[in-house]
């Protein structure tokens, strides 16, 4: 298995496109990614693009509950909903991995 944890102030979907094609292959992965969408938008990046090449390469994104340690599966949109322009949170992206 495979585990990543990357936090870089809004250059996040630069890391992922950049492993797209390793990450396709890959059989076991989780990504932890902190995820800021203002720092993102800075970089020319939007919210919902970075959010459905997640859910296209990965089996399940978990909304990371800082407040609660808990793990929330949103569906669809619900994630983008979820996170304000302003607001980082953390990702937990998962494929072929149970937990």
């Amino acid at each position: 298995m495979h585990s990543i944890e990357m936090d870089a102030e809004g250059a996040e979907p630069f890391l992922i496109e950049g492993m797209i094609d390793w990450i396709s292959r890959a059989k076991e992965i989780l990504i932890v990614t902190a995820f800021n969408p203002s720092a993102s938008c800075l970089n020319g990046h939007a919210l919902e693009k970075f959010l459905n090449t997640q859910y296209d390469k990965f089996e399940v994104v978990h909304l990371i509950d800082e407040l609660s340690s808990g793990l929330t599966i949103p569906s669809g949109t619900s994630l983008a909903a979820k996170i304000s322009e302003w607001y980082a949170v953390n990702l937990l992206c998962r494929k072929g991995v149970n937990l």
